[in-house]
C-alpha cells in the first residue's frame, strides 16, 4: 500500500474545507498550525473512537519488559501508554506467561515478601504483591502505544540504505536541526504504519548519516525515521485517514468561525465515523472469540 504522509493529510483536509493555503504563522490554516489540530483530533476524537472498538489496536509490549528483582515491588508503566493505561501484566518464566489478576489496594493485607500472586496500580505503577522475594522472572506490561504526533515530511527523513554491521541508516537529507545525541522513532511506510523501534538515541547524525546503537530487524528502505515521538505518517488504520482529516476539517472551521460550513462537515463526519468502524467492527469476521484452557499440551 503506498505511503499516507501528513502531506497528503493536509491536501486532503484542504480539500475537504476548501481552506486555503497560508505563510502566516497566526493563522490557523497554516501548516503547522493544521498539523497541531490533526494532532489532538488524533489523540482525543480518533483514539478514543478506535479504543472503544476493544479491537487490540495500538497494543504493545516494547520496550516495557523489566526484570523482576527481588525486594523490588515497584514499576513503572511506559511513559508512552495511552492514559497510561495497561492491558496486561504478566509474569514469563522461562517458556511459561502467566496473566496477574488486579487485586484492589484495599486488600492489601502485609508487608513481607513472597510469590508474586496479583498486582495493583499505584500512580503510574505497578505495583507486584506481595514484593517479590526472588530476583526470578521478567514482568511484561501490555499496554496501548500512543500514536505519535503529526510532523511535516521535511521535518522527517526516508531510509535510503541501511548497514547493518555499523547499524548506520542512510537517508535522503537530514533535518538541519538535528543533531548527535537527538533520540529518534523509525516508522513503518506501510500500514498500519507502526514504530519498528522507539527512543533510539543517535551516537552520531553526520552528512546523511545516523549511527544508533542497534537497528530493529524489520528495518526496509523506505521507512521513516523522526524524532522520538514524531511521525510523518498518521498511525491509525488507512482507512481511517480520511475521517482523522474531517475531524480536523470540523475544528478548522470552527477556529476559523465559518458556523455553516462546520454543521456541514459535522454531518460528513458521522457518516465516515460509521462507515469506517462498520470495517472493524468486529475486526475479527470470522470465528467469535471462545475460551480455552490456560495451559496448553504440548
Amino acid at each position: 500500500m503506498a505511503n499516507y504522509t501528513t502531506t497528503d493529510l493536509l491536501s486532503s483536509i484542504r480539500q475537504r474545507g476548501s481552506i486555503p493555503t497560508s505563510s502566516n504563522s497566526a493563522n490557523v490554516n497554516n501548516t503547522a498550525n493544521l498539523l497541531i489540530l490533526a494532532t489532538e483530533e488524533l489523540h482525543t476524537s480518533l483514539l478514543p473512537l478506535l479504543m472503544a472498538t476493544r479491537a487490540e489496536f495500538f497494543v504493545a509490549t516494547e520496550p516495557s519488559d523489566q526484570a523482576i528483582t527481588a525486594n523490588k515491588a515497584t514499576y513503572p508503566i511506559p511513559s508512552r501508554a495511552i492514559g497510561m493505561v495497561v492491558r496486561d501484566v504478566q509474569i514469563i518464566d522461562g517458556t511459561s506467561i502467566r496473566s496477574l489478576p488486579e487485586v484492589t489496594s484495599e486488600n492489601i493485607s502485609t508487608t513481607a515478601t513472597g510469590s508474586v500472586q496479583g498486582y495493583y496500580l499505584q500512580h503510574n505503577d505497578v505495583i507486584l504483591y506481595p514484593t517479590p522475594a526472588l530476583t526470578s522472572g521478567t514482568l511484561r506490561l501490555r499496554y496501548y502505544l500512543r500514536p505519535n504526533r503529526l510532523a511535516a515530511t521535511s521535518d522527517c527523513a526516508v531510509v535510503s540504505a541501511i548497514n547493518t554491521s555499523t547499524n548506520v541508516i542512510t537517508v535522503s537529507s537530514i533535518p538541519s536541526t538535528w543533531v548527535t545525541g537527538d533520540i529518534f522513532d523509525i516508522v513503518s511506510h506501510k500500514a498500519p504504519y507502526q514504530c519498528r523501534a522507539i527512543d533510539k538515541t543517535s551516537t552520531t547524525v553526520s552528512g546523511t548519516a545516523i549511527t544508533l546503537a542497534s537497528l530493529p530487524s524489520d528495518l526496509v528502505v523506505g521507512d521513516w525515521i523522526a524524532l522520538a515521538e514524531y511521525s510523518p505518517i498518521p498511525q491509525v488504520p488507512f482507512e481511517f485517514q480520511p475521517v482523522l482529516a474531517q475531524m480536523t476539517v470540523v475544528k478548522a472551521l470552527e477556529a476559523l468561525g465559518d458556523n455553516d460550513g462546520v454543521k456541514r462537515a459535522e454531518r460528513a463526519l458521522d457518516a465516515l465515523q460509521q462507515k469506517a468502524l462498520l470495517l472493524v467492527t468486529p475486526r475479527n469476521h470470522g470465528e467469535p472469540k471462545r475460551v480455552v484452557a490456560t495451559r496448553w499440551r504440548s
